[in-house]
């Protein structure tokens, strides 16, 4: 765990306790393409909901609005806690020993996420329901296709899968046992848990959060429609499986935790996913340092420093950040300073000291930074996209997340690499930040002022 990066206090039942815990069980697979969009403002509901209840209060927005206040609920602490998570589980996820060929099916399942597809599945028999999910994939491995086709569109694909590596019942049920490992951390964070009642909540959470944000982010993305690069999925017209293996797995991993694991399966015994926690318990010693990449400096939401600090990471995701990326960057500062100004309503009486302070401010980014890069030895892509979405996060206001995405293609303009343009996606998703004429007239008038048309 990086202490230096938890600035959070948690105590029993608590709300940052419990969005923990829901996160941890939510993100069964570690997040490479950036895709939970919009989870905080689900959670953010859910616990509104809760303490509405606890504290016996009418649902009105004077109401929501005084328990998000008094019990701290704001969407930036979540996602706070959101990446706090991802650090301390990321390494467990991605270096467990789970058979490739279930994760390959997996993959296989979960192919189109990419395109906001929730599953390759799509049951077409209204008259097909298992109580149990993981029951539509033990349906799969168990029937022929000729009995499945009527059953499901396009399985074809998927049962041949399953055939030529001759996966079967038992093989999903160890690669259960082999994902579900309860390190110190997860202990940690789900024994401060100890109402029943939230217990409860909280599993009904792990197992539609998933879901319910891809709903609202494809809801966001039909505004935007004309710049997406692929056919929106609707939800409403198919009836596709809602969870992945893992995610499956992961909410039986909770469940048999806090001893309230019911299995409802047709295909499997009522005691298949149940697991003895000493035995399943193993200490994980993380590798990644995820503080590499982080200057020793206080970055304030929407300044010119968050939005130069995103800028270098851009940057730097061609493997460096070089003198002709620095001079393209310094380019920007005047109108960095004046377009935060004017967001953050700077009078102009006060503009000199906001210059001066910030001038002063960038600079110090600058040597802070450099001398980070210049003391790196190695650095992986979960590091990277770590420092990458963490800075994301200071950037709130939708007229600077243009401006900032104008400045990262600007500084960008020679290297143009596959990673930075898979930042760039990344931003644009969590951002809702789809082209448009804004960004191309912050370009417009970047080239001014680096011109000195302007300024």
């Amino acid at each position: 765990m990086n202490k230096e990066l938890d600035q959070i206090n948690y105590s029993v039942n608590s709300p940052e306790s419990i969005a923990r815990c829901i996160y941890i069980g939510a993100l069964a697979e570690y997040d490479a393409n950036g895709l939970h969009n919009d989870m905080e403002s689900f959670l953010q509901e859910y616990l509104v909901n809760i303490f509405l209840t606890s504290d016996d209060l009418d649902i009105s927005l004077e109401n929501i609005e005084l328990v998000k206040e008094k019990y701290d609920l704001s969407k930036e602490k979540l996602r706070q806690i959101k990446r706090e998570v991802t650090r301390n589980t990321a390494y467990g996820l991605l270096n467990n020993e789970i058979d490739q060929r279930i994760i390959d099916l997996n993959l296989l399942l979960t192919k189109n996420r990419d395109a906001c597809q929730i599953s390759s599945v799509n049951i077409i028999n209204d008259d097909l329901w298992f109580d149990e999910e993981i029951d539509y994939i033990f349906h799969i491995i168990e029937y022929p296709l000729s009995e499945l086709e009527d059953q499901y569109e396009d399985i074809e694909e998927i049962k041949t899968f399953i055939e030529e590596n001759e996966i079967t019942k038992d093989d999903i049920l160890d690669a259960y046992k082999a994902y579900a490992m309860y390190d110190n951390y997860f202990k940690e964070c789900f024994d401060l848990i100890t109402d029943f009642e939230l217990k409860n909540l909280i599993l009904a959470r792990i197992a539609d959060l998933n879901y319910n944000t891809l709903s609202l982010v494809i809801t966001k993305m039909r505004i935007h429609d004309e710049y997406i690069p692929f056919e929106i999925p609707s939800f409403m017209d198919e009836n596709r499986l809602k969870k992945s293996i893992f995610e499956v797995f992961n909410l039986k991993k909770a469940e048999n935790y806090w001893g309230m694991h019911e299995s409802y399966s047709v295909f499997s015994d009522e005691d298949a996913f149940d697991l003895d926690i000493d035995s399943q318990s193993q200490d994980v010693e993380s590798t990644y340092d995820f503080i590499k990449l982080k200057p020793d400096l206080e970055i304030a939401s929407n300044s010119p420093t968050a939005i130069w600090y995103q800028a270098i990471l851009h940057a730097f995701c061609t493997g460096e950040f070089n003198e002709t990326q620095n001079l393209l960057l310094v380019n920007t500062m005047k109108i960095t300073l004046g377009t935060t100004a004017m967001v953050n309503s700077i009078e102009a009486d006060d503009f000199s000291e906001y210059s001066e302070q910030y001038g002063k401010e960038l600079n110090l980014l600058l040597e802070l930074i450099t001398e980070k890069f210049s003391n790196l030895t190695s650095l992986t892509d979960i590091e990277l996209w770590d420092a990458y979405l963490e800075a994301s996060d200071k950037i709130t206001d939708p007229t600077l997340r243009n401006f900032t995405l104008a400045v990262c293609s600007w500084i960008a303009q020679e290297t143009d690499t596959e990673l930075q343009n898979i930042g760039m996606g990344k931003l644009v998703k969590m951002w809702n930040a789809y082209a448009n004429e804004e960004q191309q007239e912050w370009y417009e008038e970047i080239l001014a002022y680096a011109n000195g048309e302007k300024g």
